[in-house]
C-alpha cells in the first residue's frame, strides 16, 4: 500500500491508480493539454528556421460551405499538378482534423476548425510550401505561402493561387506577414 505524505493523516492512503474514477475524455484532455505544454515549452528555445520556411504572404478567405472547402482544395490539387515538381502534392487533413477535435473535445463547438490543408515537396513532406487552416475562427481559412526552395518555383505557385483566389473569393483579405509587420515598424525585416 502507498504511503500518506507526512502531514496527512495516517488513517487515510493514497489511493492507487486503479482506484481513480478518470473517464476516457479525461485521459484524452490530460494527453492534449500535456501535448501543449510540451509543444509551448519547446516553443521557447531559439531555434534558426531556414529562410525556405518564411511565410511570405497569407490571404483570408470566407469558407461558408462544403463547396467553398472544395473548391479551394481542388484549386491547391491544380497548382500543384501544373507545378509537378520535387513530389508536389496536398495533403487535406480536415477530416482527420475535425474527427480529432470532436473526440478531444478540448475546444467549444464553435472554436473548432473545419480546414486543414498542405501543400508540400517530397515523398516525405520535407518542404512545406502553403498552409491552408482556420483554427479558432471557423470558417475564416488563412492560407499562408512560405517563400519555398527554390523562391522563384514557390512565386509562381503563389502567384497563380493568389490570382484565382481574389477571381474565386473577392471578399478574401491579403494579411501582412511577420516581416512587413516589422518593416512597418521600422524594425529590419526577418529575411530579404
Amino acid at each position: 500500500m502507498l504511503s500518506a505524505p507526512h502531514d496527512a493523516p495516517p488513517s487515510r492512503p493514497l489511493a492507487r491508480a486503479s482506484q481513480l474514477k478518470l473517464t476516457w475524455r479525461d485521459v484524452k484532455i490530460g494527453m492534449v493539454g500535456t501535448a501543449a505544454a510540451l509543444w509551448l515549452v519547446a516553443g521557447c528555445a531559439p531555434v534558426e528556421q531556414p529562410a525556405s520556411a518564411q511565410n511570405v504572404a497569407s490571404v483570408e478567405i470566407p469558407l461558408e460551405t462544403r463547396k467553398d472547402h472544395d473548391d479551394l482544395v481542388a484549386m491547391l490539387r491544380r497548382h500543384a499538378a501544373a507545378d509537378g515538381q520535387d513530389g508536389i502534392h496536398v495533403d487535406d487533413g480536415s477530416e482527420t482534423w475535425v474527427k480529432f477535435q470532436r473526440e478531444a473535445d478540448v475546444f467549444e463547438p464553435h472554436q473548432r476548425a473545419t480546414i486543414y490543408v498542405v501543400v508540400s515537396r517530397g515523398p516525405n513532406d520535407e518542404a512545406t510550401e502553403i498552409i491552408v487552416q482556420d483554427f479558432l475562427h471557423p470558417g475564416q481559412a488563412v492560407v499562408s505561402f512560405m517563400r519555398g526552395d527554390p523562391p522563384e518555383r514557390a512565386t509562381r505557385l503563389r502567384e497563380g493561387l493568389l490570382a484565382e483566389i481574389a477571381a474565386r473569393w473577392p471578399s478574401a483579405k491579403i494579411e501582412p506577414t511577420p516581416s512587413q509587420t516589422a518593416s512597418k515598424a521600422g524594425a529590419p525585416p526577418t529575411a530579404k
